[in-house]
């Protein structure tokens, strides 16, 4: 619908935008006043959602659990920590 009705779109899209400055002031208390780091960080989450809530609509037998997704999200942190900490150690010798 959103994309064959130019309204229904243009308010689609602005609820999009509006929850990317929710996101980021609710879950890390970023001012909204800083744009370019509130879209960042916004946009991230506004990604999880949704694509979380599509896997939920079109197979919610295996979408992923809030389990699932706080595993991963160690897994990514711990590849994010690991590299930063190689790159120090090679800095150093």
């Amino acid at each position: 619908m959103a994309q064959r009705d130019p309204e229904v779109r243009a308010a689609v899209a602005d609820g999009i935008e509006d929850a990317r400055a929710f996101w980021a002031q609710a879950l890390y208390g970023i001012d909204p006043a800083d744009q370019e780091r509130a879209r960042a960080v916004g946009s991230l989450h506004q990604a999880l959602v949704s694509g979380v809530l599509v896997q939920w609509l079109v197979d919610p037998d295996r979408a992923p659990s809030p389990a699932d997704l706080a595993q991963a999200m160690s897994a990514i942190a711990d590849q994010f920590t690991a590299g930063a900490s190689g790159a120090a150690a090679r800095t150093k010798t």
